[in-house]
């Protein structure tokens, strides 16, 4: 099970060779900037209103105006416009872009407004600069793009470019709008769309190394389950296993039945910690007698295979209860919920731990079952 640890980090370590992290945040200012004058639709300050007309029927208007560092400006203006986050894997919507982001938008809308035409001509420049270096396609240069977005003051007669040179390069976007071509105007392109994806895989890489841990986790976790269930399997018998395997996802799935319409992770958690304290009851019954095994071979199945999944059942409880509660009444376990959130993968750790101290613990007891006769 180990190879895919081997292909992640081998993985890992293709995307950081690329560039340094202090270049990769430079390169990646760049093309945040340059998207700017790029492909941007008027949609950084949503200004709508909501009528009603004698119908009911509802209608959503536009603002005309809206006021930017003091200066009236029509909605339609490019100073209305944004740069694009790519310091993030995917784009989740205007509430997820970063901060570094939106102080990039600051800094070149004051520009636009002090009508600081050297500081554009350096953002695009420095842009075409890492597109040529990339070898990555556009007609444009710094002359004949400035001329195209460059309205002072008001920024309304501008055209937009086109953020391919093929239109199989537009369909990367996971959450953003479709991109309708009628709006691009001019005849110039450059391959903006693949640039950012590109630079999003990096940013991704060198800011979350989830991706390895994620991997790392699901590993352990399933090799302790194929160990669990190859170990009842010798300790018992096919028979028996295969029943207990049957009858444990029967009754898994019932409680789902159950748990899912009432939307309630506790009550599918607390329906499994109800039939491991009967399972554990019932094998403690019979060593207590030691005159059969009767059904304690399914009991005993069914507990070595809960050892490992014990402790998660308890860890799912407890984080679902500390979000709960910290999004609907404090904020005091915030630091907690994020703690169990961020340190999954040494939890996995501690279960394996855990595992194996237990199933060490009960040898003595295991070796007494197995000398109890079968009827």
């Amino acid at each position: 099970f180990i190879y895919p640890i081997s292909y992640s980090l081998g993985k890992e370590f293709k995307l950081n060779s690329y560039y340094s992290k202090e270049e990769l945040l430079t390169k990646s200012i760049i093309i945040s900037n340059a998207a700017f004058f790029i492909n941007n639709p008027n949609y950084n300050t949503d200004c709508t209103t909501t009528e009603f007309d004698s119908d009911g029927k509802q209608h959503v208007k536009f603002c005309d105006s809206i006021e930017v560092f003091g200066k009236k400006i029509k909605y339609s203006s490019l100073i209305n416009s944004r740069t694009e986050d790519v310091f993030q894997k995917y784009n989740y919507g205007e509430a997820y872009r970063t901060t570094l982001t939106d102080s990039l938008d600051t800094v070149i809308k004051i520009a636009l407004i002090n009508n600081d035409k050297v500081k554009i001509k350096k953002i695009m420049s420095d842009y075409l600069r890492l597109v040529s270096e990339l070898k990555l396609k556009t007609n444009l240069t710094v002359t004949n793009w400035f001329k195209l977005v460059y309205d002072y003051p008001n920024f309304v007669n501008y055209q937009l470019v086109k953020p391919y040179f093929k239109l199989s390069e537009m369909s990367f976007r996971n959450n953003y709008e479709e991109i309708d071509t009628t709006n691009y105007n001019s005849k110039f392109y450059v391959q903006h769309n693949l640039l950012v994806q590109n630079f999003r895989k990096l940013n991704y890489d060198f800011v979350s190394k989830n991706d390895f841990y994620d991997i790392l986790t699901a590993i352990i976790f399933l090799t302790s389950i194929i160990s669990s269930l190859i170990f009842s399997y010798r300790l018992t018998n096919l028979k028996s296993w295969m029943t207990t395997f049957i009858v444990t996802g029967l009754l898994e799935i019932l409680f789902l039945m159950i748990a899912v319409p009432l939307n309630s992770l506790n009550l599918f958690l607390g329906l499994n910690g109800l039939l491991l304290i009967i399972n554990l009851l019932h094998f403690s019954f019979i060593m207590k007698k030691k005159k059969q095994k009767g059904l304690t071979k399914y009991s005993l199945n069914y507990f070595i295979w809960s050892i490992v999944v014990f402790l998660p059942l308890i860890y799912a409880f407890c984080y679902n209860q500390l979000h709960i509660y910290s999004m609907n009444i404090s904020d005091e376990f915030d630091s907690i919920f994020y703690f169990m959130e961020d340190n999954f993968f040494e939890f996995s750790i501690i279960n394996v731990i855990f595992l194996m101290t237990t199933i060490l613990v009960l040898t003595k007891t295991l070796y007494n079952w197995k000398g109890i006769p079968e009827e």
